[in-house]
């Protein structure tokens, strides 16, 4: 089995913390090997997430520690699916998966790892996964049940666009506005099509199927309307 990374963090309470805690993992366990955000900056990448899924089981406790444990799937061509587990002195109670794909700051495209073959030499995989079945197509839709919500400025990251665990703040305030269930959350998933930032007015449009509330995220420049992100929880 490789080296996973493992540390442990306080009591935490709410999924956009939590979400939070996956990316501060991946960036710790990149810094390991010597890639951290800064070094890879330098260098002319970062990493952004493509998509994130997650389960828990149950609340932890308020008051133990937290132990995230986290390892990376073998490469695709242009993105690593990156595994989460954290437990406390009870046991599991969450997993994740997330996809990153490695961006080129200078034009935003993604870069294929043979390209950068200095990236994947010192990181170790294993086939491992809490999500055997990955991740689904997600079709987009437009639907009666929207709601308008602008991009905060307090959740814009280091990159200079929202946080990937901050679209989440977007998703519940428009679920709220909608009158639609936003508390108790068992399960999740999100994918990112469109960065946003600071000031732009996202059109969230929400559809209940079973026991699922689904979304999908537009914002609109210059006359032209892009899917910016879509997903479901439960």
């Amino acid at each position: 089995m490789s080296e996973r990374h493992r540390e442990t963090i306080p009591p935490f309470i709410g999924l956009v913390r939590f979400q939070s805690l996956l990316t501060d993992a991946s960036v710790h366990d990149d810094e390991r090997v010597g890639q951290g955000y800064d070094e890879l900056k330098r260098k002319g990448y970062f990493w952004v997430a493509v998509r994130v899924k997650a389960a828990f089981t149950r609340t932890p406790a308020a008051d133990r520690p937290v132990t995230i444990e986290t390892w990376a799937n073998p490469p695709a061509a242009a993105t690593i699916d990156r595994c989460y587990r954290l437990f406390d002195d009870s046991g599991v109670f969450a997993e994740g998966l997330a996809k990153w794909a490695l961006v080129r700051l200078s034009d935003g495209r993604p870069v294929r790892f043979a390209d950068v073959p200095w990236l994947i030499a010192p990181r170790s995989f294993e086939a491992e996964t809490p999500f055997p079945e990955g991740f689904a197509p997600i079709a987009a839709f437009t639907d009666e049940i929207h709601a308008f919500c602008s991009v905060p400025s307090s959740g814009i990251d280091k990159n200079g666009h929202l946080n990937n665990a901050r679209y989440w703040d977007l998703v519940f305030a428009g679920a709220r506005i909608a009158g639609l269930p936003a508390v108790d959350v068992r399960a999740i998933e999100i994918g990112y099509q469109k960065a946003l930032f600071a000031g732009e007015t996202v059109d969230l449009h929400y559809r209940v199927l079973e026991d699922a509330v689904h979304f999908s995220g537009y914002a609109t420049k210059d006359g032209v309307t892009t899917r910016a992100f879509y997903g479901n929880y439960r």
